[in-house]
């Protein structure tokens, strides 16, 4: 027992100590707006990037669709090695929903601000509070009603070898503010993955993505691959997520995320 743990201590290195291009953490695909529910990296890191991202839902027996393609401007700032704050933007957001009524809209999309904060030792496994705010800047998406949104959670990530396991939970709402009672809405989002990382260059990722409560029992249960590649400061994730089961009727997300470290 004791030999074995002491070849696993020595394969286990201190969780954010692979510095480099690569993106790290949970697969950065989701299947809410905003981004909300997301699970963050722990890893304080000073970035920069643009992330395309497509959505398609369908529901052919309630004669009902709805197709999303966006574009994201992203920004984050390592306060210090345990801190960090980010900008999400989104300058152009496309929506259009089929059904009886169809309608389209073009526009700015919603803004997000991220906090990450280190709360372990600085071990093999690393542990940080998150948290998620979205502005409702798509004026004239709405309507009559202004959705603010939230999350934060807990996230963790271990190292061992090649390989990194990563996860989040958390707690996730949003209140509809209008001119008529503000409806809230409230779910537990839950992230579960892991990385093969066999270079410096390349890793792959599969996450399994949750949420309970926000609008079924089961909102979804999704599977999120993706592939990542990164040279120099500049890194490459090419991701999805596909729900398997639960009451969300979109097919398949798809985000393409890349960007450059400072």
């Amino acid at each position: 027992m004791i030999p074995l743990t002491l070849a696993a201590a020595a394969h286990a290195a201190p969780a954010c100590s692979r510095d480099g291009a690569l993106p790290t953490g949970p697969v950065q695909a989701w299947l809410w707006d905003g981004m909300l529910g997301l699970a963050q990296p722990i890893c304080p890191a000073t970035t920069v990037g643009i992330g395309p991202r497509a959505l398609l839902l369908a529901d052919t027996p309630a004669f009902y669709g709805r197709i999303v393609a966006s574009g994201t401007i992203e920004a984050r700032l390592a306060l210090s090695e345990r801190t960090a704050v980010g900008l999400t933007m989104e300058p152009a957001h496309y929506e259009s929903t089929i059904s009886a009524l169809s309608s389209s809209w073009f526009g700015y999309g919603a803004t997000t601000l991220t906090a990450t904060q280190r709360v372990d030792e600085g071990g093999p496994i690393g542990l940080a509070m998150v948290g998620r705010l979205v502005l409702p800047t798509s004026i004239g998406l709405y309507g009559h009603a202004w959705p603010f949104s939230a999350d934060v959670g807990m996230a963790m990530q271990a190292e061992h070898g090649p390989w990194s396991a990563h996860g989040q939970v958390g707690l996730a709402a949003t209140a509809g503010v209008g001119a008529g009672p503000t409806a809230l809405a409230t779910g537990l989002p839950i992230t579960l993955g892991g990385v093969w990382r066999p270079s410096g260059g390349f890793s792959t990722v599969i996450d399994l993505q949750s949420s309970l409560g926000y609008t079924a029992s089961l909102d979804h249960l999704a599977l999120a691959p993706a592939l990542r590649f990164g040279t120099g400061r500049f890194g490459m994730e090419v991701g999805g997520s596909i729900p398997l089961a639960g009451e969300n009727r979109t097919l398949t997300v798809v985000r393409v995320g890349a960007g450059a470290r400072l």
